[in-house]
């Protein structure tokens, strides 16, 4: 059990200080710390005098001293408290300035001040000859009150005369001091304090008639009130939590806290209403560890919340069950120091406010749940351009728009959404849809395995159509069978006479008849499990599922199991294009669906068939079962797939990958939008360390962690659009920002990688390609979508001479695919020997993963440096659909074309002039569409050839698949473009020219005049 609050003051051992000349600024990792104190001091050890000083940089030659809280150990470890400083545990504080008295040897320390600072640590050596000065400087991470950020912790145990200076050492604005609770009020006989709170600094405050009601039922923690509540009597059961809560809710401005969620009364307290804030970053989580039970309270499923951080994700999930009752509870934070180990502000809760800060408008900001929760990383989010706390409200469904700045001391493993009680990671920022009423929250967790350290924003709430949504049954059900529980023990307790008892249980019995209602107005639903298999094995497989209802609404799967995995994913770039599936493990799924009519629709990458179930939910669970069946097996054929356009992060790649049966990803984990930034600088991809190793799903499957996208939107803050370009398989992160982009084509070759053009209409896409001799061409581009195509305008509008249907600036999707083709045919002509690539920048546009692919022909087997080594060659096809197989010869080439829906012809394209070929699909084996050609070549000069097909679809849909070029050289005839190519080209270039020649740098300026030379230099063939 927690011990009961500690009312004197940690002992203070009579230790000193010494002086060593030690420079210390490195923020290094914490040692192991411990709460034990320090061993009497041997007489003859001799006291050396230092003196301490802790200062913040204010300017190039400025030190502004600052408070902060220093762990100060000796040789053996253990913590040293010198006399006169407030002291708890492992740690004391001072104002910055300490002269210390220590005993001669070895010593090591950490210097915080909250989690705004970068941590201090060092170790010094003291000698009786020689004076010592520690200085110590403490670097800003960030200034979180000057964004309007203002922190509080609410749980805190210490000496009213302390709390000025911890406060100011913890950099903390706002502390109601806990004074009284169950076993002692020390304000029965002295007057009460007549100026409460109390100010200090002019935007400090502290309130010291915080009181605590902790017995067997739980803690609940009351602020604000004008006087305590006269609960000394009470015993361990009786009288209920309830009459105390119940007279302090009618006193003016009073504050309740619930401390804990796991707490056996957190069912009644929300029953009858009391809760204004729930500790979330609560005291059981602690700054060297966890403390790992429940204590009194319901204890958890350690098998669901297994090691250090099982109680803290537990104590959230209640939280989200009681956000899924429909309560509208904002989190809070409490460290209990004083009585647990924790300093001052370890946990604590940041509110926004506008303007200056009062003590009134922190709580009223508190109350709308403007705020996060932290105890070490600083999350501020935006949702929609809206703080937490937020009430959206919609006819129909909602897109949100997510933004976030994320700071802390240590790394971020993962940064997660919670939508109504379910984790999925997201980039940030990110993007997701609503389709039904809810509440959502960002949750970012620090790469901390001894304790759980995270940060977590109050809920938004959504509110879709008219009727609010009833509490979700699950949750309704476990509160009221959590109230069952504690009814029947409350009825054991033989210390309770049948009068105490009776009154003791009558809360409760309200309570159960509340939650009773609650679940009889819930909506019903009903599991629903099931499991994809492999037609052929029977073994379950990974895969791509939709799940929608027959009135339009779409439902997202989870893993049924805890080491299964489900990934959902939302995106939408018109009311008719958008992608809402969820990626599975090879393991069964779940979900609870209400009763009515669904579509549950299953693919895998693109050698298998789509599958698709009709099913009815009824009144009883149900279990599915959804085969896979392949239509061709590239691997076995030699192929292997691959994605170079990806922004998804390195933790959710591996379902990914194996959900489509993907070879090779190449994660953007460099990506920066303004010129002249350096991509380690100003990243906009997810906030994960990108190694340099290849990271192995599987045999076949691999992932290659560091690759960088320069896409310029803006030249120093004002738009001015110029395109991407990527740098693929590169070992060290890039330090330029683009333009010039001569460097960074350098620096690329330099380490190996490949560059590829993203899109063929971006400003400066046609002036990249001599610049940086460019080697890779998205042919299947991230406008390429499963759903309706949605980019019919477009940055460069396509020359006359391509006669393609298009409207003034765009066109639809067969005329945009066209466009890319004869643009990249324009190149070839003119010598540039690109090879095709395909990229879907899943993440950011609403595709799967690898709907487009480049397949790579490795006859000897697949290795991530072969598949890179062949895609650099041309041994490979794009698709988005049907697969292209072909064997060149000098006077003909011959093929194959495989496809899920019969391909009626095959073109050639020789030189850019299409000729098409009708083909006679049949089915093969494997129930794919099958044709073979054997076509004639003639080139009278140097040409290059390739072959496409297209896959009609209904609606005026079709998937395609286009080869590398060949090439065939004859000597003394070379290649020429047609005037028309050429005229384009060249004009694609003085256009930009003209555009940037006053925004961008003259090394920028004289690329381009370069890159027109080129084109300028180039002879025309006469046809």
């Amino acid at each position: 059990m927690i011990p009961k609050p500690i009312r004197t003051a940690a002992r203070r051992w009579q230790v000193a200080i010494a002086t060593v000349s030690l420079w210390v600024t490195a923020a290094q990792p914490a040692p192991q710390e411990t709460t034990k104190p320090d061993a009497q001091t041997p007489a003859r050890n001799p006291m050396v005098v230092a003196d301490l000083w802790i200062f913040e940089p204010a300017g190039p030659a400025e030190r502004v001293t600052v408070p902060a809280r220093v762990h100060l150990k000796n040789s053996k470890g253990d913590p040293v408290h010198p006399d006169g400083f407030p002291a708890w545990q492992d740690h004391f504080v001072c104002d910055g300035r300490a002269r210390l008295e220590l005993p001669a040897g070895d010593y090591s320390f950490e210097i915080e001040r909250g989690p705004e600072y970068q941590r201090a640590s060092g170790s010094f050596s003291l000698s009786e000859a020689t004076p010592t000065q520690i200085p110590v400087r403490l670097e800003r991470i960030a200034n979180l009150a000057s964004e309007g950020w203002w922190s509080g912790d609410l749980h805190v145990h210490r000496h009213l005369e302390d709390v000025p200076l911890l406060m100011r050492a913890e950099d903390l604005h706002i502390a109601p001091i806990i004074t009284w609770w169950n076993q002692s009020n020390p304000w029965t006989e002295p007057p009460l304090p007549t100026e409460v709170p109390v100010r200090m600094d002019g935007n400090r405050f502290y309130h010291p008639l915080a009181g605590e009601d902790e017995r067997d039922g739980g803690a609940l923690l009351y602020f604000n009130l004008d006087r305590p509540l006269e609960i000394t009597g009470a015993t361990t059961h009786y009288p209920s939590s309830v009459v105390f809560a119940r007279e302090a809710f009618w006193r003016p401005v009073r504050w309740i806290e619930i401390e804990k969620p796991f707490w056996w009364d957190f069912p009644m307290w929300l029953a009858h209403g009391f809760g204004d804030s729930i500790g979330i970053a609560q005291n059981h989580l602690q700054r060297s560890g966890v403390l790992d039970n429940e204590a009194w309270g319901r204890s958890r499923d350690r098998a669901r919340f297994p090691g250090p951080w099982g109680n803290g994700l537990y104590t959230q999930e209640l939280y989200f069950h009681a956000l899924d009752c429909g309560f509208r509870i904002p989190p809070s934070a409490g460290s209990a120091s004083g009585v647990l180990p924790n300093p001052v502000g370890y946990n604590r809760v940041y509110v926004q406010l506008e303007g200056e800060l009062t003590w009134p408008k922190w709580w009223a900001g508190l109350r709308a749940g403007r705020c996060f929760v932290s105890n070490g990383p600083l999350l501020r989010a935006r949702a929609n351009s809206q703080w937490p706390g937020h009430v959206f409200r919609s006819r129909g469904p909602l897109m949100v728009h997510l933004e976030a700045q994320l700071d802390g001391r240590e790394p971020i493993q993962a940064v997660e959404l919670i939508r109504d009680g379910r984790a999925e990671r997201i980039t940030l920022p990110g993007q997701f849809a609503f389709h039904e009423s809810g509440w959502f929250l960002v949750r970012a967790v620090a790469d901390t395995p001894h304790t759980l350290r995270f940060a977590m924003t109050a809920p938004w709430y959504v509110e879709i159509g008219d009727p609010p949504r009833p509490a979700r049954g699950r949750s309704a059900r476990l509160f009221l069978d959590w109230t069952r529980d504690r009814m029947a023990a409350l009825e054991k307790r033989v210390e309770l006479d049948a009068t105490r008892k009776a009154e003791v249980l009558e809360p409760w019995r309200e309570t159960e008849r509340f939650w009773e209602d609650k679940l009889a107005q819930a909506a019903k639903t009903v599991p629903v499990t099931g499991r994809v298999i492999e037609e052929t094995t029977r073994q379950p497989v990974p895969c791509r599922i939709y799940v929608q209802r027959s009135d339009g609404r779409w439902f997202f799967p989870a893993s049924a199991v805890p080491h299964g995995s489900a990934i959902r994913y939302e995106r939408r770039a018109t009311p008719e294009s958008f992608e809402y599936h969820t990626t599975l493990s090879a393991h069964p799924f779940e979900l609870e669906l209400e009763p009515g009519r669904y579509t549950f629709t299953v693919e895998r990458g693109k050698e298998y068939r789509t599958a698709t179930l009709e099913v009815q939910v009824g009144d009883d669970p149900i279990n599915l079962e959804l085969p896979l069946k392949r239509w061709v097996n590239m691997a076995e054929r030699g192929w292997y797939s691959g994605d170079t356009h990806v922004h998804r992060t390195l933790a959710d790649l591996p379902n990914l990958l194996l959900a489509e049966d993907l070879n090779v990803a190449f994660p953007l984990s460099y990506w920066v939008t303004e010129g002249f930034a350096a991509p380690t600088s100003n990243n906009r991809a997810a906030r994960e360390t990108a190694g340099a190793e290849l990271i192995h799903v599987d045999a076949t499957h691999v992932i290659w962690p560091r690759n960088t996208e320069w896409e310029i939107f803006s030249l120093h803050n004002r738009a001015h659009t110029l395109g991407a370009v990527f740098a693929l398989g590169h070992r060290e992160p890039f330090s330029l920002g683009a333009p010039p982009v001569g460097p960074i084509a350098a620096a690329a070759r330099h380490q190996g990688a490949l560059l590829d053009l993203d899109k063929h209409d971006w400003p400066w896409s046609i002036a990249l390609i001599p610049i940086m001799n460019i080697d890779l061409f998205e042919l299947a581009n991230n406008h390429h979508w499963r759903t309706e195509f949605g980019f019919t305008r477009w940055s460069t509008p396509a020359p006359a001479y391509m006669k393609l249907e298009t409207s003034p600036g765009g066109g639809d999707e067969r005329a945009w695919t066209l466009y890319g083709f004869q643009t990249y045919y324009a190149l070839l002509n003119c010598g540039f020997r690109l090879r095709p690539t395909a990229g879907t920048a899943n993440g950011v546009h609403p595709v799967p993963l690898g709907f487009s692919r480049v397949y790579v022909h490795l006859p000897k087997g697949f290795s991530y440096n072969a598949w890179k080594d062949g895609l650099n060659a041309g041994r490979s096809f794009v698709t988005t659909g049907p697969m292209l197989l072909v064997s060149w010869m000098a006077d003909q080439v011959t093929g194959t074309v495989l496809s899920r829906e019969p391909v009626r012809s095959v073109e050639l394209v020789l030189n850019g002039q299409v000729k098409s070929f009708t083909l006679q699909p049949v089915r093969n084996s494997e129930g794919a569409w099958e044709s073979t050609f054997r076509l004639p070549l003639e080139f009278p000069s140097t040409s290059w050839a390739a072959l496409r097909c297209f896959e009609e679809h209904p609606h005026g849909r079709f998937r395609f698949a286009h080869t590398a070029p060949h090439w065939f050289e004859i000597p003394g005839q070379p290649l020429h473009p047609r005037q028309a190519e050429l005229d384009f080209l060249t004009a694609r270039v003085r256009d930009e020219l003209a555009r940037s020649r006053e925004r961008l740098p003259p090394a920028a300026i004289a690329e381009y005049e370069r890159a027109l030379n080129v084109y300028e230099s180039i002879t025309t063939r006469s046809d």
